[in-house]
This record gives structure tokens, sequence and C-alpha cells, in this order.
């Protein structure tokens, strides 16, 4: 927005330059009319009152025409069947000594001419011509402006570059001025930006001094040092009701699972409703515990106090071993295990994350595409080098999920329209790995495919790459 102010101002300005050089051209051109009228009604009476006095020869018009003429100005008398009488003063003899010019300005042209303007030999001339009466001829005026086109040039651009030096530099100096002026505003924002929930438990680092500041500025800033306190709080007491309910919820869920257990093992003479009843109830609780689980990691990594344990971990040969692991699971035969490095290279490589927590993204990722993804369709996993980073794919045939959904997936509690209705979820899981992912040093993301289905992406830089 500045900078369009300043150019429309500077383009302003040069208009106006332009502008008052045509004022001034017109104005000299006006002035240049008034006097060849009076300087030729008073030739006019001059050679009346010598004509009263006795016959006119060309002595006597050379002798008016020399009273007329100025350093400036060459005044002549031109006649259609003679030749023309100039002045013979050392003023005129100037204008004879530029060759062309007097053809320029139009030597012995007849009638009356408008006032015009001609440039010769980097000067500006007027001209223009008034008939005497009774046929005695035309009086010829032509005028030495002493203006150079180029050097009346270079002054509007001196002007021109004078005003732009000025510009910038009140320009220069209002943005120091308003940067100094604004730097509390500055500091402001800056501790607004840095908001967040530290491991400290802290939302600050400290707070904004009050005292010093202007007093516009006051009320704001103790406004922003009471919300800081009031965030600190409110985010210490969710830290401790989600410690509180993580801590209270897990051993009794822990025990309704073991309980189920043992009563679907112990039990016998059950009917088939009452023992699928028991194992639904164990489900739920394992469901439940995960669940507990996830809140807990989720709500540290908020904070900042989630803890990964990193070191070099082979991918390939963890998606491999949990592949195998998966077999007794529900989903475990509709996994498929894909790599597209034909020379085996993909097997040693390594990326530095928590083996563990990577189990755990793949894990997630692998049942949220068994829920939403058809029973009898593959879940397919493939691993791959790219550029020096490793990338994962966890592919399904379900649904898919629109674009304009896959930024938001992976925030807490958010589940797509399309999916909603459909299976039950909290929204959490997806949540959880991107955090995870995230402090891991790696990238998630959808891909676009055209085919139906969702491809997610996970990608780490090797840990012997340069990335």
């Amino acid at each position: 927005m500045g900078w369009s102010l300043l150019g429309l101002i500077t383009l302003s300005y040069a208009l106006v330059l332009a502008g008052a050089e045509v004022v001034v051209r017109r104005d000299r051109l006006q002035r240049h009319e008034r006097l060849v009228m009076a300087t030729a009604e008073s030739i006019a009476s001059s050679i009346s009152h010598e004509r009263s006095e006795g016959p006119i020869d060309d002595q006597v018009l050379l002798r008016v025409l020399n009273d007329f003429s100025a350093k400036r100005v060459l005044v002549w008398l031109s006649r259609p069947n003679q030749a023309p009488l100039f002045p013979d003063t050392d003023s005129a003899k100037n204008f004879f000594e530029k060759k062309g010019l007097l053809a320029a300005a139009g030597v012995n042209a007849p009638g009356m001419q408008k006032p015009r303007t001609f440039a010769y030999d980097t000067e500006i001339f007027y001209t223009c011509s008034m008939p005497l009466p009774n046929n005695q001829g035309v009086l010829r005026f032509l005028e030495d402006v002493g203006v150079n086109p180029a050097s009346q040039r270079e002054n509007i651009l001196l002007l021109l570059a004078t005003w732009l030096l000025l510009v910038f530099a009140v320009f220069a100096l209002i943005q120091w001025v308003m940067t100094y002026s604004l730097r509390p505003l500055s500091r402001l924002e800056e501790a607004m930006d840095e908001v967040a929930l530290r491991p400290s438990g802290k939302v600050a680092d400290h707070q904004l001094e009050v005292f010093g500041q202007p007093s516009e500025l006051q009320p704001i800033i103790q406004a922003y040092n009471d919300l800081s306190t009031r965030l600190q709080e409110a985010w210490t007491q969710q830290q401790l009701y989600i410690r509180s309910i993580s801590h209270e919820l897990s051993t009794p869920l822990a025990l309704i699972r073991s309980s189920a257990r043992l009563l679907n093992r112990r039990l016998n003479g059950l009917s088939e409703q009452d023992r699928e009843l028991i194992v639904s109830t164990e489900k739920e609780a394992v469901s439940s515990e995960r669940l507990v689980r996830m809140l807990t990691d989720l709500a540290r990594s908020e904070s900042g106090n989630l803890m990964l344990s990193c070191s070099v971990v082979h991918p390939y040969q963890l998606i491999k071993a949990l592949v195998a692991e998966s077999h007794s699971l529900p989903w475990g035969d509709r996994l498929r295990f894909e790599t597209f490095d034909q020379s085996g290279e993909i097997e040693s490589c390594e990326v530095r994350v928590d083996e563990d927590r990577l189990r755990q993204c793949l894990q997630n990722l692998i049942e949220n595409a068994a829920k939403y993804s058809p029973e009898d369709q593959p879940i397919t996993l493939s691993v791959f080098r790219e550029s020096g980073f490793v990338v994962i794919h966890v592919a399904d045939h379900g649904p898919g999920i629109p674009a304009s959904e896959r930024e938001a997936i992976f925030k807490p509690f958010y589940r797509t329209p399309q999916t909603s209705g459909i299976k039950a979820g909290s929204g959490v899981g997806l949540a959880l790995v991107a955090k995870l992912v995230q402090v891991m040093g790696g990238e998630i993301s959808v891909l676009d495919q055209d085919s139906p289905g969702t491809t997610m992406q996970l990608k780490f830089p090797e840990s012997n790459s340069d990335h």
C-alpha cells in the first residue's frame, strides 16, 4: 500500500511538472503575441509620422526598424515584390550568424501569421507576422526565448529526481518513526505469537512490563498478562485433569478386561449370547484402554512433555515384522507388503526415530484402513527411497478422503462427514500419529490418486543423508 501511494504521488508530481511546462510555454507565447501587437502598432505609427514629414524610402524604414530591434528580438519588413528589409544594428547581427534561422522563421512569408514556436540549433524561438496598413508590407518578428530544450528537459528530470530523493528520505524517516513508535506493539505481537503450553507448564517465558509503556498500550498489555495467567491456569488444570482421568480409568479398565477374559475361559455352559457379551466387554475394555493411552499421549505432545527414545531403525525390517505379527489379528490376512526396490538397498536404509512410536503410528494407520475399507479388500504397505528420504505408504480401498478434508483429519477429535456415521471412532488416532511423526522429524500426508481409496504417506530423512 505504501509503495503504491508513493508511485501515485510521484506520477502526480511528474504530471504537474509536465503541465507546468505547458502552461509556461503558452504564457510565453501569449506574451510574445502581445509584444508583437504593441510593437507593430508603434512601428505603424512611426511610419505614419515619417510619411507626414516627407517621402518614405528604405532608409527611413531601416531607421524605424533599427529603433525597434533588440538583442533578442529581430524585426524586419517583408515585401511581396521586393527583397526583405532587415535592420543593420549590432544586436541584429546575432540572428544573421545562425545560418538557416531566418529561413526556418519564414523570411519573406506573405500575410499575417499567428505566433508559433520552433526549435533551431538546441534553442527555442517564437515568430509571427503583422501586416502594415495600405499594403506597405508585412512586419515579421523573431524572438530568441533563450531556452535550451535539452537543458529544460534536464531541469525537469533534476526536479523529478530531487523529488524522488526527498520522498524516499521522508518515507524512510516515517518508516523509522513508525517502527520506533510501534515497537511496544511489536513486542506484544511477538509475545502473543509465542503463547504455547511449554513442558514447564507455563504459557509464556515472561510477562510484559506494564510500567514504562505508552499509556494507550498499558490496558492492552495488562489484559494480555491476565490472559496468559488464565491460560496457564486453565492448561495446568487440563493437564492435571487428563492425568487424573488416565490414572483413574486405567486401573478399572485393566480390571474389566482381565476379568472378562478370565470369565470367558472359566465359565462353562454359557449361552452363545452371554459369551458374545463377555467377548464384547473385553473388546470394549481394550479399546477404552487404548483410547485413554492415546488421549494421554496427545495431551503430553501438546504440552511438549511427550518423551521419545530415538535410535537408528530399519523401516523395512520393522514393517516386515509388523506384518508377520498381525496375522492373528482380525484384519491380519488383509495385509500386503510391497517394495519397489529391486536392488535390495531399501533393506539397509536407516532412519532415526522412536521404534515403538513408529510401530504405534503404523498400527493406527493400518487399523484405520481396516475400519474404513471393505473387509474383502487388501491393505497394502510399501516402503521405498526417494531423494534421501525413506517413504512409507499405507493404502486401502475405502471411500477416500476429499481434498478439502485432508488437512483437518489430523486435528484432534475431527472426523470427516463421509465417515462419521459409518464407523465409531474418536478422532484421536490420526491427530496422535501426526504429532508423533512431527516430533520424530518426519512428515505425514494424504496422497492424490485416481482409484478409490486412501494412501497415507510417512516420510522420514535417512539417518545417513544430508537432508
